[in-house]
């Protein structure tokens, strides 16, 4: 008798166990897909891919593009993909198994399309450097006003007409300054300029845009020559550099850690070193004007100030960019 009462209860015991077990299976699913530029031309790596209000449950996107969130909870979810600013939400009805929200051929374009978050980005005009051309090409066009209703850029040809309104400047997520902007900074200016980033937004300047950095934010990056003397550190020699890649992010991106940067012109930027709050992303060997060998000199820099973030390269946009530049350019833009 006892030894049949044993039996039945492991027997339910079992049965219990299996129960559960593929009960729980069916309550959740997979989430797989890809994520391309806004324009679909390129795959976006490192992308945050996350059920919303429920941040424990994320994913990175890979070199490819590609995505897997598993333990998605089954029923009507919003998935959120987010990369700096940008952010597309996706509502899924989520499936036991694998749910395909996305192709490489109908990927989700980042910062596009339908539950795309809309940013507006601000560029300042400078005679060397175009990054408008790049944000456009991504699928990011010229707006006439942040007030707009669309995602797209406001192109200033003066710095002051933008640095010095923080009414203005509030109402973009991301300033670009190219590099040969005009580099007459006040106080009014530096001061607005730090108090837009503590604040939670995000600029990137490029090589002669250096002061942009260096006086709001002296502490950060230590720049090439005398500190007091605006411009000295226009010192690079013209030359091709092979980089060593550091960041992880840039890594996937460009699924290698090297990568080839062309100088092609002269009196570029030089950045001595940073503080222990800023990140070096990219590092090489370098020669300044006078030949002067200069190993191991950071490229690009980033670093977080308040709740906002300061990335900085002495490369920038024009026509030496190599397709590696270009990837890296397409990552900043996703960082910011």
């Amino acid at each position: 008798m006892n030894k049949h009462i044993k039996t039945i209860t492991l027997s339910f015991l079992l049965f219990g166990f299996l129960f559960i077990t593929h009960c729980g299976k069916e309550d959740v699913g997979t989430v797989v897909g890809y994520v391309y530029t806004a324009n679909g031309s390129m795959p976006l790596a490192g992308v945050l891919v996350y059920v919303k209000d429920q941040t424990s449950l994320s994913a990175n996107s890979n070199a490819e593009g590609y995505f897997e969130l598993k333990d998605v909870p089954t029923g009507n979810q919003i998935i959120v993909l987010e990369s700096g600013s940008f952010k597309n939400e996706v509502e899924v009805d989520v499936q036991g198994g694998e749910n395909e929200i996305s192709t490489q051929s109908s990927p989700i374009k980042l910062g596009s399309g339908e539950g795309a978050v809309k940013i507006k980005m601000a560029v300042v005009y400078g005679s060397y450097d175009s990054i408008e051309e790049i944000l456009a090409n991504l699928g990011f066009p010229e707006i006439s006003s942040p007030d707009v209703d669309s995602t797209g850029y406001v192109f200033y040809n003066e710095p002051a007409d933008l640095f010095t309104d923080m009414s203005l400047l509030n109402k973009f997520s991301i300033v670009f300054v190219n590099c040969g902007a005009d580099e007459s900074l006040d106080s009014t200016m530096i001061n607005n300029i730090k108090q837009y980033i503590q604040g939670g937004k995000s600029m990137y300047a490029s090589d002669w845009a250096y002061c942009y950095v260096e006086k709001p934010f002296p502490d950060y990056i230590d720049f090439y020559g005398n500190d007091t003397v605006d411009g000295d550190a226009k010192k690079g020699n013209s030359e091709v550099v092979t980089a060593t890649v550091l960041a992880d992010d840039l890594t996937q991106q460009l699924g290698k850690n090297s990568m080839e940067i062309d100088f092609n012109l002269g009196a570029w930027v030089i950045m001595d070193g940073v503080s222990n709050n800023t990140e070096v992303m990219i590092r090489a060997t370098v020669h300044d004007y006078n030949n002067q060998e200069l190993p191991n000199r950071p490229i690009m820099a980033r670093f977080n100030y308040g709740n906002g973030r300061v990335l900085y390269t002495s490369f920038h946009n024009e026509a030496q960019n190599t397709a590696d530049m270009d990837k890296i350019l397409v990552r900043i833009i996703y960082e910011l």
